[in-house]
């Protein structure tokens, strides 16, 4: 897929985000976020951020929907699937609330990178878009992995099959809440 050229980032305040201009936010301008619970236990969700020069990541983030239950654990990985830095196995905490981690400083480089996230349950909620179609998740760039919890160190990349495909998560070079 050939991603639009965008300003470069200045600084390392900056939040990389699947909502924002480095994720799906162009193409999914003006679509509303809603709470929605996990789809399948243990499932990891693979979605695309592009980033245009090195960034400092310091803080991962997710945002949680309207019920919090057990954990959930979200990490960035390559192009090529493997993990490059990860929260860990986390209590989902704080409903209808931003959730950030600490993580050990991860420069990267310009590129392709995959924010994964995944939950133990299909209780817990997260704030997430719904696109109609697994084809259009697809051509999107997400992908998935059916068993994968907490994070594994190499993402099994397989053809995502569910219709929300933009949860809203991400990282940081500065603290976010």
């Amino acid at each position: 897929m050939d991603w639009p050229s965008y300003p470069p980032i200045v600084g390392q305040g900056i939040i990389i985000s699947t909502m924002n201009q480095h994720g799906f936010g162009q193409m999914l301008d003006g679509a509303n976020t809603l709470s929605g619970t996990w789809n399948t236990s243990n499932r990891a969700v693979y979605m695309p951020v592009r980033i245009s020069e090195p960034v400092l990541a310091r803080k991962l983030f997710w945002f949680n929907g309207a019920t919090v239950s057990g954990n959930a654990d979200c990490g960035i990985y390559d192009a090529a699937g493997t993990k490059i830095v990860s929260a860990g196995s986390t209590a989902q905490s704080g409903t209808n609330a931003l959730q950030e981690v600490d993580i050990a400083d991860t420069l990267l480089d310009a590129g392709l990178f995959y924010m994964g996230l995944a939950l133990d349950n299909t209780t817990g909620t997260f704030f997430r878009l719904s696109v109609g179609t697994a084809y259009r998740a697809q051509a999107m760039g997400t992908v998935m992995q059916a068993t994968a919890f907490p994070l594994p160190a190499a993402a099994t990349f397989a053809a995502y099959t569910d219709t929300v495909t933009a949860y809203v998560c991400g990282f940081s070079g500065r603290v976010v809440i």
